[in-house]
């Protein structure tokens, strides 16, 4: 092989991925098998391949063990599909994801289990939300999602201003929940028009949450869905009835979970929807006897 200036070269062999120092290999995340051209006739590019067991952090959460040969796989995060939201993160007032626009989704949640903007909050916070979330801005964010301001809202700069406006008053805490709760948990308890509510939730990362429980009743809601969340008197069909009226307004259910205190007591129904739950839904289902109350958690964006 020539250079271009009349030297002779050695031909060599194509540099193959598994030769390539780690930080240097491709990162995809996902791989299409359709042929590609090579660079010239003589060296070819060769497909991408996954390497063996995984052991770098990046992989390893949804490609444990993987496959030697074949193309690479969608990445996996904690048993899901890892989305371009995650890579993203969300739209957002900033400066954190975590500590602002997840703070934020915690405080709206709270406020739709609440049924509205709380007269008051009592806040505690654990962990890294406790150690820098004035500086994350977190503590603004809570309060911004109590009032009903979104994550990507410019008003959340000024949430304290706002929330006065609107009547709330709060306060912050820390708590220490042990080495068991999730860094970035917050305790929310809100009183509104005589009706406490309490409300355990955490921000995961990237944006998203996880309300662990509602009221001491074991939940998983993350605000992905339409969701519904009924407190009644266990007895059979409750929920048949719930279920049948969903179906009549033309909801689909996407997930159902069901928590009682015992058996013909309290039992707490958390039910995400495919498709918004309008005002006719929780006129329908308000008349039952059985029902303790009903709140409508809207899909957070």
């Amino acid at each position: 092989m020539d250079d271009g200036r009349g030297t002779a070269m050695a031909a060599r062999p194509p540099l193959s991925v598994a030769d390539t120092p780690l930080r240097a290999r491709p990162r995809t995340l996902s791989y299409s098998p359709a042929p590609r051209a090579p660079v010239n006739a003589g060296h070819p590019v060769p497909p991408v391949r996954r390497r063996g067991p995984t052991t770098n952090r990046r992989a390893r959460d949804g490609a444990e063990n993987g496959p030697p040969d074949g193309p690479v796989a969608h990445p996996r995060q904690h048993g899901r599909m890892v989305s371009l939201f995650d890579i993203l993160g969300p739209t957002m007032v900033g400066p954190s994801s975590s500590h602002t626009a997840g703070a934020c989704r915690l405080g709206l949640v709270a406020r739709a289990i609440a049924d509205g903007t709380p007269d008051e909050a009592r806040i505690r916070l654990h962990g890294s939300f406790a150690a820098t979330g004035e500086g994350h801005g977190t503590h603004r964010a809570l309060v911004g999602g109590l009032i009903g301001l979104a994550p990507d809202d410019l008003r959340l700069r000024e949430a304290y201003e706002h929330a006065h406006e609107a009547g709330l008053r709060w306060s912050f805490e820390e708590v220490d929940l042990g080495p068991e709760a999730h860094p970035n948990t917050a305790l929310i308890e809100l009183l509104r028009g005589g009706v406490t509510s309490h409300v355990r939730g955490a921000s995961v990362g990237g944006g998203r949450i996880e309300v662990t429980e509602v009221d001491g009743f074991p939940v998983s809601l993350g605000g992905s869905y339409h969701t519904l969340v009924l407190l009644a008197h266990d007895e059979p069909g409750t929920i048949a009835a719930v279920a049948g009226t969903l179906a009549g307004h033309g909801v689909n259910l996407a997930t159902m979970r069901v928590d009682r205190t015992g058996r013909h007591k309290d039992a707490l129904m958390t039910i995400e929807c495919d498709e918004p739950i309008d005002d006719d839904v929780l006129a329908a289902i308000r008349p039952f006897g059985w029902l303790r109350w009903v709140r409508r958690v809207e899909k957070i964006a």
